[in-house]
């Protein structure tokens, strides 16, 4: 069907829930390549976003991210696109916490590195951020929304870790103040580097100085 250019969402949407992993992320990607309306295909595509396989839902990013990309490229704002808003919040929720197991040991270093499932969320946090770095403009719309307001600390950590880093620091400084864990060497990072935006050497000291979270700080 795709290939002779007979795709319909309607088609499509009851093949996502289909038993077969292969088959709900290529029904994902057709979403993405043939030119289907943005906003039936973003519903449909936006509802699996607790799909079980971690490659739909890496599809999914993909797919949401191009649509975000095209919606922006054909002469919409953030300002103006509910559609966009919706776009990074479905990125946004795909960008969830890191997993801590499970872990083994590299075969090059002998040092602890993370496998199975905790790989695959680092790669889905990866993939959302890549593609919410392409739109900054529509991200930190978003994140002045109140459907931020509800999202988990982790996930809008990736967001705001994705927008022009003077312009985040003082956010990121926000969320660490916020998150259950030491922040990370990215994050020390974008402290670090714009100490005199407000709450940034609050926020940095903090980290460095307290016992309960130095030696993770430094470690990372």
């Amino acid at each position: 069907l795709e290939g002779l250019h007979a795709v319909e969402v309607a088609t499509l949407k009851p093949l996502l829930a289909d038993a077969s992993r292969d088959l709900r992320r290529e029904v994902v990607r057709a979403h993405r390549d043939a030119g289907l309306p943005f906003a039936d295909s973003l519903a449909s595509v936006g509802a699996l976003v607790d799909d079980g396989d971690p490659e739909v839902r890496a599809e999914i990013i993909r797919t949401v991210g191009t649509m975000l990309n095209q919606e922006i490229a054909g002469g919409k704002t953030a300002a103006d696109s509910p559609l966009a808003m919706r776009a990074v919040e479905v990125l946004l929720k795909l960008a969830r916490a890191p997993l801590a197991e499970p872990t083994m040991k590299s075969t090059q270093n002998g040092k602890s590195i993370k496998t199975g499932a905790a790989y695959e969320r680092e790669f889905e946090r990866y993939l959302a951020r890549l593609e919410m770095e392409k739109q900054p403009a529509a991200v930190a719309k978003f994140l002045e929304s109140q459907a931020a307001k509800t999202q988990p600390v982790e996930n809008l950590l990736v967001a705001t870790l994705a927008l022009e880093p003077k312009a985040s620091a003082s956010q990121v400084a926000q969320l660490i103040s916020r998150a259950d864990r030491a922040p990370g060497r990215e994050e020390l990072l974008r402290l670090a580097q714009f100490p005199e935006e407000p709450g940034v050497s609050a926020a940095l000291t903090a980290a460095l100085e307290n016992p309960a979270t130095q030696k993770a700080a430094f470690a990372s």
